[in-house]
């Protein structure tokens, strides 16, 4: 008998690392949240580098949009 219950307790204790890594993969490699960093930010960015003299800087942000 003793023998069934750890035979049960290994498998439930399997499940729940499996569930786990699962879990852990998913918050991971799922995450497809979008970027706050807009094309209008990008643009905004570029042209305050610029008023503030920093022309190379700006030249790097107005290629990058």
């Amino acid at each position: 008998m003793k023998k069934i219950i750890k035979i049960i307790l290994g498998i439930i204790i399997l499940l729940i690392i499996v569930f786990g890594l699962f879990l852990v993969k998913k918050s991971f490699m799922g995450n497809n949240q979008r970027s706050a960093w807009t094309d209008k930010l990008q643009l905004d960015y570029a042209n305050a580098l610029l008023s503030k003299g920093l022309s190379t800087n700006a030249a790097q942000a107005f290629e990058d949009y």
